[in-house]
């Protein structure tokens, strides 16, 4: 079961315990248990497999090279998808190696540090991908920002 469900069925619980108070008496009392949360752990990729996915691609195809560069600055900098998307080229210091993040799922900015190696990744990136109207980093054929959904 997920959290979020079991975050659902609290509010639910919580109205229906209002419904039943005494002075109510709205709904007949019963209790109301919560379901349990799956808790299995994801495994981490190894380092054989990161280093793997974090290859510089040995084609032309721009769209293996935008979807190396976004994989590498995603999982550098441990950032959301829906945040990676919609980074643009000016939110990115290139000399102080920071990131501010507009798009963010609390809806509040900060910065956050770009390591070397995904700033030497978006530095290639930047050299090879052509300039879009709205300055996205990761862009989709048509350079607009890409959606969340499409990317995963």
């Amino acid at each position: 079961m997920d959290t979020s469900v079991q975050t659902k069925v609290k509010s639910i619980r919580t109205f229906l315990y209002w419904c039943m108070d005494e002075e109510r008496g709205w709904v007949k009392p019963f209790k109301i248990s919560l379901p349990k949360a799956d808790m299995t752990l994801k495994t981490p990729y190894s380092q054989a497999e990161l280093d793997v996915l974090l290859m510089q691609p040995k084609t032309d195809d721009l769209t293996e090279w935008r979807t190396w560069a976004a994989i590498s600055f995603i999982v550098r900098t441990g950032v959301r998808l829906s945040t990676a998307v919609n980074v643009k080229w000016c939110d990115i210091d290139l000399e102080k190696h920071v990131c501010i993040l507009r798009h963010t799922k609390t809806n509040e900015q900060y910065y956050v540090p770009v390591p070397t190696d995904a700033m030497l990744d978006l530095m290639t990136w930047q050299s090879i991908s052509p300039a879009t109207e709205e300055g996205y980093v990761f862009f989709s054929d048509y350079s607009h920002a890409i959606a969340p959904v499409l990317a995963r």
